[in-house]
């Protein structure tokens, strides 16, 4: 999850390389935001003890859980990463902090977006360059959601992150995540940010 607001047309899309097509959100994205809705009840933002991981069993290889950044707290520690996430980062990434995979220019942006999900309580649908130390990298789904603060007072992200199979050659020879090609912020009740 870390983006500059952007939206990528139809056209810019298939000049950076990508199929046309890849910026309509998935049918796994929409199931996922179908399991959190259920999941809050009738509150706007779930409760943390209102997830239960056997009840997202069919996500759980795709499911990022983070903290959302707030002024004092200026990380993104994941505090769970599904298997197939952790298999193409190559490495176990439960308490690194999310932001240590963006270059520098794009963490601002990166914790904006998570503090916003959460204070201004809306969902997050982004496609987003994804980088491995295997010299490859693909477009990565992300769909992410707020979940309330638990006992230790830190409110959640709660992410879903599905492989587009649309492969890139990687710049780098490491893990690392660039800002989104196409960045949308999902109305929960409470209307969408107006951020540019």
């Amino acid at each position: 999850m870390g983006m500059v607001p952007t939206t990528t047309n139809e056209a810019e899309a298939v000049a950076l390389g990508l199929r046309a097509g890849l910026q309509t959100r998935s049918a796994e994205s929409r199931d996922f935001e179908d399991f959190w809705r259920r999941m809050r009840g009738g509150n706007l933002i779930p409760r943390r003890n209102d997830f239960n991981v056997a009840r997202a069993a069919r996500f759980v290889r795709d499911l990022v859980l983070m903290e959302a950044p707030a002024p004092e707290r200026r990380s993104m520690r994941i505090r769970l990463a599904g298997e197939r996430y952790q298999e193409i980062a190559g490495y176990n990434l439960a308490g690194r902090d999310h932001l240590e995979h963006f270059d520098q220019d794009y963490r601002e942006g990166a914790m904006t977006t998570g503090w916003l999900m959460f204070n201004h309580p809306c969902g997050l649908w982004q496609i987003t360059p994804m980088h491995t130390a295997k010299g490859y990298g693909q477009y990565i789904e992300v769909t992410g959601f707020p979940l309330g603060a638990g006992e230790d007072g830190i409110p959640l992200l709660l992410c879903h992150v599905r492989l587009t199979g649309e492969l890139l050659h990687a710049r780098e020879s490491r893990f690392s995540l660039d800002t989104a090609t196409d960045f949308h912020f999902i109305d929960l009740g409470a209307g969408v940010p107006d951020w540019e």
